[in-house]
């Protein structure tokens, strides 16, 4: 299935098939075209014919030969088609099982990952509050409380200051 693009029309070059879609076309429908192909040229397959079978006269064997040379020709392509579409059928099958693979490992490694930083807090968030409460005095505000829920929005006017770090004008940032 084609994704559609913001705009309405198709995304360029965004396809967006389901592995278990794509396992079953190489499954069954591969290997449907490969028994339609096998059945549709059995007969001329099948057939051998003798030069002699066309004639006696010097053109007629001629054309018994190119006969049996298109034949040859005919059968070796069809067989090369067919063995064409098997190797596909493998090769897709083979290709969607290491998508699959794939899918498992990152998912597998970022549930580790969710798992590892559960309860973990961010550096960034713990030296800032460490931080502020170093330099609570120097930028004016209230140092926050252990534990303490984050303080309301600072009131709005000239050089306000609550426990927010936020500030208005007159701060130089």
């Amino acid at each position: 299935m084609v994704l559609p693009s913001s705009d309405g029309g198709s995304a360029a070059g965004q396809v967006q098939v389901v592995i278990a879609e794509i396992e079953a076309i190489a499954r069954k429908s591969l290997p449907a075209a490969e028994d339609d192909a096998s059945l549709a040229t059995q007969d001329f397959r099948n057939l051998e014919l003798d030069p002699s079978s066309f004639g006696e006269v010097p053109i007629a064997r001629n054309l018994g030969i190119q006969h049996g040379a298109a034949h040859e020709v005919f059968v070796s392509t069809v067989d090369a088609v067919l063995q064409d579409l098997r190797d596909f059928a493998a090769t897709l099958s083979a290709s969607m099982k290491a998508h699959q693979a794939t899918d498992e490992g990152v998912h597998s490694a970022l549930a580790a990952v969710s798992v590892q930083y559960r309860d973990h807090g961010s550096k960034a968030a713990k030296e800032f509050e460490k931080k502020l409460i170093e330099q609570g005095d120097a930028l004016h505000v209230d140092a926050p409380q252990a534990d303490a829920q984050p303080p309301a929005a600072a009131p709005s006017g000239e050089g306000a200051t609550t426990g927010s770090t936020e500030q208005t004008s007159g701060t130089g940032y």
